[in-house]
């Protein structure tokens, strides 16, 4: 196999570029740009937004969780409902805040495993960026009711805060995650995961995460 020569210490090369016509500022970008950037690393397709919301209901301590999507084009809705322990209506509002968790409290909560091999994070995930990345680029709403509760509260949010107060809904105990127009305000991820071939494509790997976690997760029946 023939391989190129090696390159000079030094190169100068030369673009099309004849003439720089103005001089572009840098300056900070608006929150909401900087929140959908995010929302875009967290969320990079519609099978990661299933996987963070199975993961949620794992750490639920759910014994039960139930995926639904829309076909062809998965981005329409997505749902996935579970019987864990459910979000409080006091922090319903948190629940899709950027860097908001019930997981960790602390940086040594981040530390490796202690002398006895037991460790303080023992969670799927603990961040608190999967709600807040849904409702960046998608239509959020959190339907839940912990033990004892007498009613379910039903939250909505946009751009990583909630719209409006919790309001009392019927509902089982645990938690229903809905998101809805995925990627609406992400042109370009929107015409990749919502033509025909996109969304058969992507209805597939999202088919494939939940079998995987399905199969692992899966307990004997008593």
């Amino acid at each position: 196999m023939n391989l190129p020569p090696p390159l000079p210490a030094g190169v100068t090369f030369y673009t099309k570029n004849t003439a720089v016509s103005s001089v572009n500022k840098i300056r900070p970008l608006p929150q909401h740009v900087i929140d959908s950037i995010a929302a875009g690393e967290v969320l990079t397709r519609p099978s990661a937004l299933i996987k963070e919301l199975i993961e949620n209901s794992l750490d639920a301590s759910s014994s039960r969780i139930d995926v639904s999507f829309s076909a062809p084009v998965i981005l329409d809705k997505i749902v996935v409902t579970d019987d864990g322990f459910g979000i409080s209506r006091q922090d319903l509002a948190l629940a899709a805040t950027r860097f908001c968790t019930s997981k960790i409290s602390s940086a040594s909560d981040l530390s490796g495993p202690d002398a006895d091999g037991s460790s303080a994070l023992d969670t799927f995930g603990f961040r608190g960026e999967a709600l807040a990345s849904a409702s960046s680029v998608g239509r959020l709403r959190i339907t839940s009711r912990p033990p004892g509760a007498g009613c379910a509260f039903v939250q909505c949010y946009s751009a990583g805060m909630a719209s409006g107060k919790p309001r009392p809904s019927a509902g089982n105990m645990g938690t229903t995650v809905m998101v809805e127009d995925l990627f609406l305000n992400v042109p370009a991820r929107k015409r990749a995961y919502g033509s025909v071939a996109g969304g058969r494509e992507e209805y597939s790997r999202a088919a494939e995460v939940v079998r995987r976690y399905s199969i692992h997760c899966v307990c004997p029946w008593p």
